[in-house]
């Protein structure tokens, strides 16, 4: 997780730049990797041999915060 100062645009770029650059430890043999796009982030899929593993990155508007207090 991280936090992105300035525009949901921003947060987006950034985004997808991480699930771009991101290899989960499964399956180790990748062979094929998809990237989609929906309205508030990615779903990464990558097929191994026998099944397929989801990860979904999602842009998250911090509200609230009580840290400091």
């Amino acid at each position: 997780m991280t936090h992105v100062e300035g525009a949901r645009e921003d947060a987006l770029a950034e985004l997808e730049k991480r699930a771009r650059g991101y290899f989960p430890e499964h399956p180790s043999s990748p062979k094929r990797r998809r990237l989609f796009r929906h309205s508030d982030g990615f779903v990464l899929v990558v097929d191994g041999a026998w099944q397929s593993y989801g990860t979904r990155f999602t842009v998250a508007e911090l509200l609230h915060d009580n840290a400091g207090l």
